[in-house]
């Protein structure tokens, strides 16, 4: 079952969304659980501003999985402390992880 998941990148983070894709993609750890690409769409559910990217994912990933990888990720290479990264659940199952700055 594969899945479709929203990241918004809050703009307080600094982070380039191409920068951040590209670490996920050519990283074997987490490109292997899906293909992270860029999204003209804002997001409706958090703030306007903030930049969203999307997860393809070939098979459904735990959220404990995604969340731990993701600030990993961004604090190894980015950030000098964790982002704080909340997940919210829609009605329509569509799921959307926001990264924050803390």
């Amino acid at each position: 079952m594969s899945e479709q998941i929203q990241i918004a990148l809050d703009p307080e983070l600094g982070i380039d969304p191409e920068t951040l894709i590209a670490a996920w993609n050519g990283d074997s750890q987490t490109s292997n659980l899906g293909e992270l690409t860029a999204s003209t769409d804002a997001s409706p559910y958090y703030d306007p501003t903030a930049i969203v990217i999307v997860l393809n994912a070939a098979v459904a990933i735990a959220s404990g999985i995604l969340t731990s990888l993701l600030t990993d990720l961004i604090k190894d290479k980015y950030l000098p402390k964790k982002p704080e990264i909340i997940e919210i659940h829609q009605p329509d199952g569509q799921k959307i992880v926001i990264v924050k700055k803390k």
